[in-house]
C-alpha cells in the first residue's frame, strides 16, 4: 500500500448507496448502448464502417475524460464529481433524444456521443476513489464487488428493457436514459456525503503526475498489459451485438436476454469470488481472470445458437468478476492517497483506449472474416492470451520479490 495512505474510516452503508447509484447509472446507459449500432446501421442506414467510427470517437473522450475527472476528484472532492458527471450526461442524452426524433445527421450523433463518453468517466473515476476513502484496505475487494453487483443488475435489466422498447422510437430510449442519469445524480447528492481523509503530505517534492507514473514502473507495466486485455473485452457490447444478430440470427429479445445473462452471472458469482480474491494474491487473480476471459471470447467462434452464445457470455462474465474488482483494489493499494483520483483516472484512460480501439478493430475485421467465425474470434482472443502472459510475468516477479524479502 502507498506510504502516505491513511484511512481509518469505514462506511459500509455508503458502499450500498453507491452500488444503488451505479445500478441506476448503468441501467440508463445499457438501455441504449447495445442497440446503438443496430439503430445507426439498420434503422438510419449509416454504413457499418461509419458506425464503427463512433467507438474511437467515444474512446478519445474516454481517454481525456478520466484524466480530467481524476484531477478534479483530488482537488474539489469525489462527491462533486459524482454529482456533476451524471448531471452533464443527462443533458447530453436529452440532446440525443432530439437528434433521433428529427433524424439528425451522423456527425451530430458522433459529437454528442463524444461528450457523453467523456462525462461518463467522471462517475467511474470518482466512484473508485470514493470507495477507497470510505473503506479499510481489507474491505475493498468486497466493496468493489458490491459496486460490480449494482452495476450488473443495471446491465442485466437495461438490455431487456431496451429490447422491450425496441419497437418504440429510439428518441424515447435516449430520453429515458437522460431521466435515469438525473436520478443517479440526485440520489448521490442525498446519500453520499463527502469523506475527508487525512493523510500526511509526504510527496510534495513530486514534480507532476506523469513523473510519478514514469517512476512507478510496475504501475506503467500493469497499464500496458491491461490495455491488451481491454482490446478483447471491449467486443462484448459492440462487435458481439452485430455478430449475434447477423451470424447467429438472434432476435432483439434474445440479444437482450444474452446480455442479461452477463449481468446475472456477475450478480450470482461476485460475492463468492470476492472471498477468493481476499485469499489469493491480486496478481494471481488477474492471471486466472484473464485466462477465463480469453477462453470465453475464443468459444464464441463455436457459438452457433442462442444457448451456446449464452454459455460463452457466462464464461466471459466469470472472467469479469475476477478481474475488474481486482484492478480497483490493486490501484487503491499502490496509489499515493493525495493522487488516488489521478491513478484511478489513469486506469480509466487505459480502459478508454482499449474500449475505443478494440471495437474499431472488430468492425474492421468483421467484414473480412464474418464467414470464418472461429478464426475471427480466435484472432480477437489473442489479445487476451498475450495479456494473460503479461499478468503471469508480473505475478511471478512479485512472488520472487516476496521470497527475496523473506
Amino acid at each position: 500500500m502507498a506510504e502516505d495512505t491513511v484511512n481509518t474510516s469505514s462506511h459500509p452503508e455508503r458502499v450500498v448507496h453507491l452500488a444503488a447509484a451505479w445500478f441506476v447509472n448503468s441501467l440508463a446507459y445499457s438501455i441504449v448502448y447495445p442497440f446503438l449500432p443496430l439503430y445507426l446501421n439498420l434503422e438510419r442506414g449509416f454504413a457499418l464502417s461509419h458506425v464503427g467510427l463512433i467507438y474511437p470517437v467515444m474512446g478519445v473522450a474516454s481517454i481525456v475524460g478520466p484524466m480530467v475527472a481524476g484531477g478534479l476528484a483530488d482537488r474539489i472532492g469525489r462527491r462533486k464529481v459524482l454529482i456533476w458527471g451524471p448531471l452533464g450526461r443527462a443533458a447530453i442524452f436529452f440532446c440525443l433524444s432530439a437528434f433521433a426524433a428529427f433524424d439528425a445527421p451522423f456527425s451530430w450523433f458522433m459529437i454528442a456521443l463524444f461528450f457523453s463518453a467523456g462525462m461518463g468517466t467522471f462517475f467511474q473515476v470518482a466512484s473508485d476513489s470514493y470507495i477507497t476513502d470510505i473503506t479499510l484496505e481489507h474491505e475493498r475487494p468486497r466493496a468493489y464487488g458490491k459496486i460490480r453487483i449494482g452495476t450488473n443488475i443495471g446491465w442485466m435489466v437495461g438490455p431487456m428493457l431496451g429490447a422491450f422498447l425496441a419497437r418504440t422510437p429510439f428518441s424515447l430510449l435516449f430520453g429515458l436514459t437522460g431521466v435515469l442519469c438525473l436520478s443517479a445524480s440526485f440520489f448521490v447528492r442525498a446519500t453520499c456525503p463527502e469523506e475527508k481523509v487525512s493523510h500526511p503530505v509526504a510527496a510534495r517534492t513530486e514534480r507532476s503526475f506523469f513523473s510519478v507514473l514514469c517512476a512507478h514502473r510496475i504501475f506503467a507495466v500493469m497499464m500496458v498489459v491491461s490495455l491488451l486485455l481491454f482490446l478483447m473485452t471491449s467486443q462484448l457490447y459492440s462487435t458481439l451485438s452485430i455478430y449475434a444478430k447477423n451470424n447467429i440470427g438472434l432476435t432483439s429479445n434474445q440479444l437482450g436476454m444474452m446480455y442479461a445473462a452477463n449481468g446475472l452471472t456477475v450478480i450470482v458469482l461476485q460475492l463468492p469470488v470476492n472471498r477468493m480474491i481476499e485469499r489469493l494474491r491480486l496478481s494471481l487473480c488477474l492471471v486466472i481472470g484473464a485466462t477465463v476471459y480469453t477462453l470465453g471470447y475464443a468459444s464464441l467462434g463455436w457459438a452457433s445458437s442462442f444457448g451456446l452464445a449464452v454459455l460463452s457470455v457466462i464464461l466471459i462474465s466469470s472472467g469479469e468478476v475476477l478481474t475488474l474488482p481486482t484492478f480497483s483494489t490493486w490501484i487503491s493499494r499502490v496509489a499515493p492517497a493525495h493522487m488516488l483520483g489521478r491513478y484511478m483516472g489513469a486506469f480509466s484512460t487505459v480502459r478508454g483506449v482499449g474500449y475505443s480501439i478494440g471495437p474499431y478493430i472488430g468492425a474492421l475485421l468483421y467484414p473480412q472474416l464474418s464467414g470464418e467465425p472461429v478464426q475471427f474470434w480466435l484472432l480477437l482472443a489473442s489479445f487476451g492470451l498475450v495479456a494473460t502472459g503479461g499478468f503471469l510475468c508480473l505475478h511471478l516477479r512479485g512472488a520472487r520479490e516476496k521470497r527475496d524479502d523473506a
